[in-house]
């Protein structure tokens, strides 16, 4: 479905993430939003893994684990009160991730975000993958199973996904106080946003 090309560009991209390990400050808040953030990229990870496969379903389900992952780590860093840190850390649930995007795009840091647009325009797919409703069997053929996904919907899980890794390092880098890299992930964003591939 994808080209080699598509699939090398977002392996490389996937290892260009491993290549800095970033520690952030000792601190809960900073650990708990990038056990997060890591958690986000891991899903990517997986999720290239998957096309490669290609197992396309899966991927479409893990990239709302991944975003949740990203929307959680953001919402610890920027939002989340210490006790509302503490209770996370400790297990306790947080918030839905609609009160979670509100909460962030409520923060002068976020005034100008997109995370709304962007659970919008992929939930409602990744839910059903999720929960195996309707639209999973519709990409299904009929009679011998086989996958019947479009290029344009295997690109969008791959296109996301990759955005949301990469803003992932973005913040661990900001996180790890690595202004350098920071720098080098929101060119690669800006990169992504306007749909060119990452190189080796």
């Amino acid at each position: 479905m994808l080209s080699n090309s598509r699939l090398v560009a977002a392996t490389c991209l996937a290892a260009w993430l491993t290549l800095d390990e970033q520690s952030p400050p000792a601190h809960h808040r900073a650990q708990a939003a990038a056990s997060c953030f890591c958690r986000a990229q891991d899903h990517h990870h997986a999720i290239v893994a998957l096309l490669f496969k290609p197992l396309y379903a899966p991927a479409y389900s893990l990239l709302r684990l991944q975003f949740e992952a990203y929307v959680r780590g953001l919402w610890l860093m920027e939002c989340a009160s210490d006790a509302q840190v503490d209770a996370f850390v400790a297990g306790r649930e947080a918030p839905q991730v609609d009160e979670l995007v509100r909460l962030i795009e409520d923060t002068p840091a976020f005034a100008q975000c997109v995370l709304d647009g962007v659970r919008g325009r992929v939930w409602r797919i990744t839910c059903d993958y999720w929960q195996t409703d309707g639209l999973p069997l519709q990409r299904w053929t009929v009679g011998a199973p086989q996958p019947n996904f479009t290029f344009g919907e295997v690109e969008e899980v791959l296109r996301v996904a990759e955005i949301i890794a990469v803003a992932s390092t973005v913040d661990l880098a900001h996180l790890a106080g690595n202004d350098k890299l920071a720098g080098q992930a929101q060119a690669e964003l800006r990169l992504l946003v306007g749909a060119v591939p990452h190189r080796c």
